[in-house]
């Protein structure tokens, strides 16, 4: 009996050292973050190996990552972002329980991950993690979802910063060049860009049919 409580207290004590520990390596990333400029009142989405920030005011992101216990953090341009996706990784049994009794058995993820994409050698993927399944009775993966599509357009706002600023001086050169209907189909596509209706692959393509007629 004795020894049986023993093993309970180590695997309880290792369990909350691990906790301690995420948690510390999680504030050790936003303070990190929150020194840089721009930055310092920001909300930071961490896990205990990664982190990221938003500032859609000077169209950058701070970046976080803990590798080998050290600490790496580093300012990105709208223009260097890729893509972002709220990533489901594995698949668990899923129980839900009332009391005692177990019942509605289905599957669901192991972890979910914010994966954000950068053209930058250092930081080329930054994965957060927002959840991960403990036992079969975990719960959570419907809140990790929703602040994952929450940091999803947070991050899509900024990266819209990049192509926003750089199209009206290509608006400019249109007015410049062309009839003024032209001019006025640019600037309603170029709303169409603001709004996410149009990528910026079909916003380019249509501004050349709109100046090519």
């Amino acid at each position: 009996m004795l020894l049986v409580l023993f093993v309970v207290c180590v695997a309880v004590a290792i369990v909350v050292a691990v906790m301690v520990s995420a948690a510390n390596n999680k504030k050790e990333l936003r303070e990190q973050i929150s020194t840089l400029p721009d930055f310092s009142k920001s909300e930071v989405l961490a896990s205990d190996r990664a982190a990221i920030a938003c500032s859609v005011e000077s169209g950058r992101f701070a970046v976080g990552l803990r590798d080998n216990g050290i600490v790496k953090v580093k300012v990105l341009p709208a223009d260097t972002f890729i893509s972002v996706e709220v990533e489901q990784v594995g698949e668990a049994s899923v129980s839900r329980k009332t009391g005692f009794a177990k019942f509605s058995t289905n599957s669901g993820p192991k972890e979910i991950n914010l994966c954000v994409h950068f053209r930058d050698t250092e930081f080329p993927v930054l994965r957060v993690c927002l959840f991960v399944r403990v036992d079969e009775t975990a719960l959570g993966e419907l809140s990790a979802m929703k602040m994952g599509r929450d940091w999803e357009s947070k991050i899509l706002a900024v990266a819209h910063t990049s192509t926003t600023r750089a199209v009206p001086l290509i608006q400019d050169d249109v007015k410049a060049i062309s009839p003024p209907g032209v001019a006025a189909e640019v600037s309603a596509l170029h709303r169409l860009l603001v709004e996410g209706v149009l990528s910026e692959e079909e916003f380019r393509e249509a501004k050349l049919k709109a100046i090519s007629r």
